[in-house]
């Protein structure tokens, strides 16, 4: 009877195993929804780690410019990067379609720290552009001269606090 039953657990065993490696392996064969141009061939997991140059990489990103085109799509460690080989193309994507690629990546500590205010943590949204232009009409140069008085008075009050107790330089500073 034991030798019934290892016999079944052997036999359940093998059918997990090639499930296992034909779902894995048709995962890796399974083509990805997003269409990246062109670049040198992959390993799996990690990718292209060991491809990139460490000595004059603008020689090697040349090579790949005329082996793949003026995009080329390397991928390491599930990280995809795309290298941009012409001043035409850089200047397609990156001015005239600025609006698509100006985001920030979500960073979920963000959020939690309570710091989604900080215009450098935003998000590109309306919320953000009125932040900026709230940002860039109160801190030109034009509108900063009204804070000279203020300035002046902060300066010399940190001088004076210094000349009284240098030793006390960062509670100053503070």
């Amino acid at each position: 009877m034991s030798s019934i039953v290892l016999l079944l657990l052997g036999g359940i065993a093998s059918v997990c195993i090639v499930l296992i490696i034909s779902l894995t392996h048709a995962q890796w064969k399974k083509p990805s929804r997003l269409l990246y141009p062109p670049g040198p061939r992959p390993f799996p997991i990690i990718g292209n780690a060991f491809d990139f140059p460490q000595k004059t990489p603008w020689k090697t990103y040349a090579a790949w410019g005329k082996e793949f085109g003026d995009l080329t799509h390397l991928m390491a460690f599930g990280q995809h990067i795309i290298v941009v080989n012409s001043v035409k193309v850089a200047n397609d994507l990156f001015e005239k379609r600025s609006h698509i690629y100006s985001d920030k990546p979500y960073v979920p500590m963000v959020n939690l720290t309570g710091w989604d205010y900080v215009i450098g943590f935003m998000p590109y949204s309306d919320r953000w552009r009125h932040h900026r232009r709230y940002l860039h009409q109160m801190f030109r140069p034009k509108q900063a001269v009204k804070y000279n008085g203020t300035i002046k008075r902060k300066v010399h009050g940190l001088l004076r606090a210094l000349l009284e107790e240098p030793d006390d330089f960062l509670k100053h500073i503070k």
